[in-house]
């Protein structure tokens, strides 16, 4: 039986009442201590690699895309889009536009997760997957973390040019923090192989040390036969934009270089478990953040 003694009540017709109808009956029927759900998000990464194997590139784009936007238009306390537009060497004309989920935005000390989308790599993929996931248990959660929490999905639109999506984001950082940067970030990086091995990578370590120890230890807690201590070198998925620009950055990856990318159908070497793990790991840090 559903409780709706406490829910709004609107009164003139133009009310978001789906949104907040999904958030109430959602809020009801998963409990507080509900681990995210790994088979939800394995659902996600097969339902947008098979956007990738019957539609054209742009039109996959354009379909994941829209999974996040109406995801997080639902979910999210405020989103965030960030619309813009660059040529190519050839002269085409691509359009890019990233996209920021925030949870608590009265929050003035922020967490940045975020993962790059667009390209229908393995990687984009899953990064994505996870955080709508996460997304969603942010929704129906009770408990408020300490600070606010910006899910930013990153335009990776083919180009000839590396993280777009991540290099206009921190150049435009004042148009959505004009006061105050978040205090870090990580990025995810995560492909569905049988390397169910997380690792830090070489920049991270360099450049935000405090977070990548920080985070190691909390992830740990939760796995050591997945997270582990050593060291790869550097992947650049976009926290260097984000280290230039103030904000300690991490980049969460299982693969050992970026020539680990690649775009084959690899959802049958993914499991539910592995997913959750990555998604637990970060909630679980988020929320020991003051």
């Amino acid at each position: 039986k559903l409780d709706f003694s406490n829910a709004i009540i609107f009164t003139d017709n133009y009310a978001p009442v789906d949104s907040y109808i999904s958030k109430s009956i959602r809020s009801q029927l998963i409990s507080e201590s509900k681990p995210i759900d790994g088979a939800e998000m394995l659902a996600l990464v097969k339902q947008q690699r098979n956007y990738s194997l019957v539609n054209s590139e742009q039109d996959a784009h354009k379909k994941i895309q829209n999974i996040i936007e109406s995801e997080t238009d639902t979910l999210a306390d405020k989103n965030i889009k960030q619309s813009w537009e660059e040529n190519s060497s050839d002269n085409v004309k691509n359009n890019f536009t990233n996209i920021i989920a925030q949870f608590y935005p009265e929050k003035k000390n922020r967490i940045i997760l975020a993962t790059r989308y667009g390209n229908e790599t393995d990687n984009s993929i899953n990064g994505s997957s996870i955080l709508l996931e996460i997304a969603n248990f942010l929704a129906n959660r009770k408990e408020e973390p300490a600070v606010g929490i910006d899910l930013v999905f990153l335009d990776e639109t083919k180009t000839e040019k590396n993280n777009a999506g991540a290099k206009y984001f921190s150049e435009n950082l004042q148009t959505i923090y004009p006061d105050n940067k978040p205090q870090n970030a990580i990025i995810i990086d995560i492909i569905c192989n049988k390397n169910f091995k997380v690792y830090q990578e070489q920049s991270s370590a360099d450049l935000a040390p405090e977070l990548s120890k920080n985070f190691l230890e909390t992830a740990r807690s939760i796995s050591t036969s997945i997270f582990k201590t050593n060291t790869i070198a550097t992947i650049d998925n976009g926290q260097s934009y984000l280290n230039k620009a103030g904000i300690p950055s991490v980049l969460l990856t299982n693969t050992k270089n970026s020539s680990s990318q690649n775009n084959e159908i690899t959802t049958d070497k993914c499991t539910s478990k592995f997913l959750e793990t990555i998604g637990n790991a970060l909630l679980k840090y988020v929320f020991t953040l003051k």
